[in-house]
């Protein structure tokens, strides 16, 4: 995940929170990598402020936008369903704090409101 003024966040784990919660600031892009053990396809995308939906991506794939000041403001991650893997997630919103857990392929945040994502739990099942 890149996130204003800090840059790229690496090295983590599944369940653990991706980014900041109380800092005010914008998610700008993600890039997801599965465990090199257990690999597995996961495709997603984000929503950008001024944008819109950026094309879906594989995992090692960057989603969003560097340097441009740019706000993530949603989300949406798929998995291939013969894997049988569920991704599970859920996303902290600008003004409104964590949202509930969404599922594979459904999307988290908003879109035409303006409010950045701060923070992405994840996890995969």
């Amino acid at each position: 995940m890149h996130l204003e003024e800090k840059g790229w966040l690496l090295g983590f784990k599944p369940g653990e929170i991706i980014g900041t919660v109380g800092e005010s600031r914008r998610l700008e892009a993600i890039r997801i990598n599965t465990h090199p053990h257990n690999p597995f396809a996961v495709h997603y995308r984000v929503h950008v402020k001024d944008r819109g939906w950026l094309p879906w991506v594989c995992a090692g794939e960057v989603s969003g936008t560097i340097g441009e000041s740019r706000q993530v403001e949603a989300i949406q991650i798929d998995v291939n369903p013969a894997l049988n893997k569920k991704i599970m997630y859920q996303v902290h919103l600008q003004d409104i704090g964590w949202t509930q857990w969404v599922h594979n392929n459904e999307i988290a945040g908003t879109t035409g409101q303006s409010r950045r994502l701060e923070a992405l739990i994840l996890n995969v099942n």
